[in-house]
């Protein structure tokens, strides 16, 4: 009598699939020969693994590299995997879904606490194999698993190091190896040339500088009006905000602090630090290689000096203002700068404002100090000169107001509940090591906490906020009786500094919109 033969159950396969920019011309990296492999290799296991191909279930990163730890397509994955919406998950390679050995470890690490399995098409990986198996057989995988993440990260590893020693060994070489090409140039057979067009402008920007006393920011919007192209437009780079004519200052300092216009171009001077900052390398470690000048050594080393000047000028001016850092525009809320205007006097006007950007300039007018500092000067020494009844009022508020006295009694009794949840928490663990629960039992009282802990967590979050600005008034109460003790007697006749110092000190923001003061 014939033996009736179970059918597997069916399996949910996910297909992670990924190609990133440097990879999209690779033959057998392609999106569609990754899922055409992955969809036969399904097909093929359908009958005896139980497995099914299903489009809803294939998760495609195009153009993302499989160094990043997050990429949309993969963190969906994993989201389903916690979830517990897919049972096998499958890729090409396992360079497909991680290249660190780190990041594929923990990635698989994840799939096993949810019961997932992961199987590799190329590298004949799977470990989704099945009770039956020895356990012997699962330890050879996973030793093959972090094999080939091994190989994986350092075939990057080893691209990356040969990638900068090319290049370097390049630039020794005289061949022009860096990204954007200096405004000025041109590059032919690996060798900056002059752009003959743009090195007359180069010539104007360095005559206006040293010889005719344009300033930096002058010299930008003689440029602007003059609708030269920058170079980054001219390269062919897409523009987010500003026009391809639109200079700045930054951008005329990099021109007159550039060495390469003197005939000398200095590759690998700069890198980036552990925390992504760029910096200066040692000077030992720069390539250096001719190049057409544009500039005599003369005139750059008069522009170096100007520059160095105005450096010091700037880091030794005096020009300080009451309200600095304080005003806030009503209308787009960028903050208010102050300036002196042609007549010495000073004035605030909104940081959006500009002649010379294309974006529409802020339409708030300027402020004159005198408009806006004085009537506020007032109001702070009244407060200072005459605290007591003032503070009275704040004080009084403060304590008949019950809903702050609510908010406070509801904090208290949510931080009582949380820490109650600790010590359950804790008490359940010790429950489990003493064989009172079983795991299951414990993830079980485990996920009540939790959920009631996250619960809990939210509440404090929105109480939190709403007492803040109560709070605020209580610890101005305490500052300003402070700072009435501390200033009572500089407040005869003080100076334009000491105004300053209170204003800064006790001012939080003031909003002006055109018409309107605020003060906060």
């Amino acid at each position: 009598m014939p033996t009736d033969i179970k059918k597997p159950s069916k399996k949910r396969i996910a297909c992670y699939i990924r190609v990133s920019t440097n990879e999209q011309a690779k033959e057998g990296y392609g999106l569609e020969v990754q899922l055409n492999k992955l969809k036969g290799y399904i097909e093929a296991r359908e009958k005896s693994h139980g497995w099914v191909f299903d489009e809803k279930l294939v998760y495609k990163d195009d153009g993302y590299s499989g160094a990043l730890k997050s990429r949309p397509a993969f963190d969906r994955l994993m989201r389903d995997v916690r979830n517990k919406r897919v049972d096998v998950v499958a890729v090409m390679k396992v360079d497909r879904l991680y290249r660190s050995t780190l990041g594929l470890l923990e990635a698989v690490k994840e799939m096993g606490k949810s019961d997932v399995g992961f199987t590799s098409v190329t590298e004949s990986l799977d470990t989704t194999v099945s009770d039956l198996a020895p356990e012997m057989e699962r330890a050879q995988k996973q030793m093959m698993l972090t094999l080939f993440g091994m190989l994986a990260e350092f075939e990057r590893s080893l691209i990356i190091s040969r990638t900068s020693e090319g290049r370097l060994a390049a630039a020794k070489d005289g061949n022009y190896v860096g990204g954007n090409v200096p405004f000025g140039y041109d590059v032919k057979d690996q060798r900056l040339i002059v752009n003959k067009k743009e090195e007359q402008w180069v010539r104007r920007i360095y005559v206006w500088y040293v010889k005719q006393g344009y300033t930096r920011s002058q010299i930008a919007q003689k440029l602007t009006k003059l609708r030269v192209t920058h170079d980054s437009t001219r390269r062919g780079r897409k523009r987010t905000k500003n026009p391809e004519h639109f200079w700045d200052r930054r951008k005329v300092t990099l021109i007159l602090g550039a060495t390469h216009y003197t005939g000398v171009y200095f590759y690998n001077k700069t890198g980036k630090d552990k925390n992504g900052k760029r910096v200066e390398k040692p000077r030992s470690e720069w390539v250096d290689f001719s190049c057409p000048a544009v500039i005599d050594q003369k005139t750059f080393k008069k522009a170096q000096e100007k520059m160095a000047k105005e450096k010091k000028e700037s880091n030794n001016a005096k020009h300080i203002y009451l309200l600095s850092g304080k005003i806030q525009c009503g209308a787009c809320g960028s903050n208010f700068v102050g300036y002196m205007s042609a007549k010495k006097t000073k004035n605030y006007r909104c940081g959006k404002y500009s002649k010379h950007k294309t974006t529409t300039p802020c339409k708030v007018p300027h402020i004159s100090e005198k408009l806006i500092a004085e009537p506020t000067w007032k109001i702070v020494e009244d407060i200072l000169k005459r605290p007591k009844g003032v503070l009275e009022k704040m004080e009084k508020d403060l304590k008949k107001d019950s809903y702050y006295q609510s908010l406070m009694d509801e904090r208290e009794i949510l931080e009582n509940r949380k820490s109650e949840l600790q010590h359950k928490r804790k008490r359940a663990k010790e429950a489990y090591m003493r064989g009172v629960f079983e795991i299951d039992e414990l993830e079980g009282e485990r996920k009540l906490i939790d959920d009631e802990a996250d619960e809990i967590a939210e509440q404090l979050e929105a109480i939190n906020s709403q007492l803040t600005v109560e709070q605020d008034k209580g610890e101005k109460i305490a500052s300003l009786k402070d700072m009435a003790k501390k200033y009572k007697s500089s407040l005869k006749e003080p100076s334009y500094e000491r105004k300053r110092e209170l204003l800064q000190e006790i001012i939080k923001s003031i909003t002006f919109d055109g018409t309107n003061v605020q003060l906060d």
